[in-house]
């Protein structure tokens, strides 16, 4: 019998919400940013309070290897990982049920990273969760005496009254923002030392097959600094919709007095620097951070069509989130999209005036797995309104209503709803004639002539996440062994063929499908690319004499601020 769902609605604080959607998570019954939306959509939570949650539910969700062993080592007496001896087992953990488990992986991801709270706040916060949800006073007691071997903080005392006081109102004003979570001022958990791949995927919470997979295809080194990237919080991003868009700036006026105290005090305060791979040195936590180091694959021949940034202003990002001239998005994709559309009219047509008349409508693209519409959108900013203003008949289509719903809401934040057309259909079925039958007259004045194919067709594949695992947190644990990837492997090379063989054009001979993946996975990304030119005729496009196909790897570019992903332009062998 499943286990029941207990909905995060339910919830009275951020710790007890971070509890049950960690445990939805853990159950597999809910992803942890839908259950704790479902929460702060019942109970409207600050942005402190949300970041909170955030920040407790996604390390005890990414991170439980490393925390089921400090708990089984903790539950045995001990407190420092021991050095791993060859050809030993590790000792399975302490038995305990799934939810009560979940109570001590939540109390040691507050441990760890929440070094701002102190030790006997997580503990009373863990028995009382212990109580209520693990099973009442006995695991409570059990819950207290297994977090009371931890390190006690020096400079906490329990009976001074004063620093209690001020603890808990910097309590009640402190943002948790993603950069807690970057393991620069943490707390030590005992795990087991030395470079095995035992040890390793115990200490970076990996399943053994994907240390495996990441040490045979990029090295142990290398591995390590993407398994360690995969541990951070990646920041959040923007990028103006217009090129050349200056900075965003933080107006004080007219704003809430303690808030602007928090805002300025945040601002001043050192927090972490970048993910290991960058190498860079700490910086200042300021509101705005405009990005002007990209990975090398994402350098473009032609400057840059947007302004990229991260925010760490939880003002700021509302004041950007409600101007249409600003779009949430990871540089990483947004990069992918900017240096496959750059150049692609040329490309296509032959020369860079061809798009402007040659043939009405101009250039036709299909986004095929278009939901939320960040790829779609960027497309339409490069190619429509950025370098060159290109006629553009631009089509975004995903495989059900929900998802295409969010699509919508996204064109009409943007005043688009009448420019792009939505349809919806399974990529791999979907049919021109379907196409050309929902889109009726309405794209450009080009009617039935849809049913001609695309030019471009944009596929971003259903894929395993590899790079991206710092901001799914459940992706990780379904990369268990080679099933799951062989069969999205299998659903990428379909989707291929189908876009290949039905959505492209038939009459455009220098078409492309722009292949795009979150993964860095060899057999998603070079490996498909390569069964395809063998299996479907097709072959990468050249650009200024080099392929054009990138990878970022988690943790490039300028504060180790990028995820990991792919891209590549394939089209027909000529």
């Amino acid at each position: 019998m499943k286990p029941r769902f207990i909905s995060p609605t339910q919830a009275k604080n951020p710790r007890e919400a971070a509890y049950l959607a960690a445990l939805a998570a853990d159950r597999e019954q809910a992803f942890i940013s839908d259950a704790l939306s479902e929460w702060a959509d019942a109970k409207e939570p600050s942005a402190s309070e949300m970041g909170l949650a955030t920040l407790i539910a996604n390390v005890a969700c990414r991170e439980a290897n490393s925390l089921d062993y400090a708990i089984g080592v903790l539950a045995k007496g001990g407190g420092d990982g021991a050095k791993e001896e060859k050809g030993k087992k590790r000792e399975k953990s302490v038995r305990l049920k799934g939810r009560q488990r979940v109570v001590l992986r939540t109390a040691l991801a507050q441990y760890k990273y929440c070094t701002r709270t102190p030790l006997y706040a997580i503990v009373d916060h863990a028995v009382e969760c212990a109580k209520q949800y693990g099973g009442g006073p006995s695991f409570g007691a059990f819950t207290n005496a297994l977090l009371r071997k931890l390190p006690p903080d020096p400079t906490t005392d329990r009976n001074d009254g004063a620093r209690q006081h001020q603890q808990q109102r910097e309590q009640q004003y402190l943002v948790f923002s993603a950069e807690e979570g970057d393991g620069s001022d943490t707390r030590p958990l005992p795990l087991p030392k030395g470079h095995s791949e035992e040890a390793l995927a115990v200490r970076l919470s990996y399943p053994p097959f994907l240390v495996h997979l990441f040490i045979e295809e990029f090295g142990k080194a290398k591995a390590k600094l993407i398994m360690e990237a995969g541990n951070t919080f990646p920041p959040t991003m923007l990028r103006s919709r217009a090129a050349d868009a200056a900075a965003p700036v933080l107006p004080l006026a007219g704003s809430d007095t303690r808030e602007e105290e928090h805002e300025s005090a945040s601002a001043a305060a050192p927090v972490a620097g970048p993910a290991p791979m960058s190498g860079a040195s700490k910086s200042l936590k300021l509101p705005w951070t405009t990005v002007n180091n990209l990975p090398p694959a994402l350098h473009t021949p032609l400057p840059l069509p947007y302004t990229l940034g991260v925010v760490r202003s939880e003002k700021l990002f509302r004041q950007l989130t409600q101007d249409e001239g600003w779009y949430v998005t990871n540089g990483t994709p947004a990069g992918l999209l900017a240096r496959l559309a750059q150049g692609a009219v040329a490309r296509v047509f032959g020369s860079d005036d061809a798009g402007k008349g040659t043939r009405e409508g101009g250039l036709r693209v299909l986004d095929l797995c278009a939901a939320p519409g960040g790829k779609g959108l960027a497309v339409w900013d490069v190619i429509r309104e950025g370098q060159g203003h290109h006629t553009l008949a631009l089509v975004m289509n995903d495989v059900n209503e929900e998802k295409t719903g969010r699509i919508r809401e996204n064109l009409s934040k943007f005043g688009l709803e009448d420019k792009i057309h939505l349809t919806i259909g399974d990529g791999l079925t979907l049919t021109r004639e379907e196409l050309g039958r929902q889109m009726g007259s309405n794209i450009e004045g080009e009617g039935g002539k849809e049913e001609g194919g695309f030019d471009v067709v944009i596929l971003d594949a259903p894929c395993s996440n590899a790079g991206v695992l710092g901001r799914r947190p459940e992706a990780r644990w379904r990369l268990r062994d080679e099933a799951l990837l062989r069969e999205l492997e299998e659903t990428q090379f379909s989707l291929l063929k189908h876009a290949s063989e039905e959505l492209l054009s038939g009459t455009s001979p220098r078409g492309e499908i722009w292949y795009m993946t979150c993964s860095i996975l060899k057999g998603e990304d070079e490996g498909m690319v390569e069964r395809a030119c063998r299996e479907l005729g097709l072959e990468v496009v050249v650009e200024g004499g080099k392929d054009l196909m990138m990878k970022v790897l988690p943790g490039e570019g300028q504060g180790g601020a990028f995820d990991g992903g792919f891209g590549c332009a394939l089209r027909r062998r000529s």
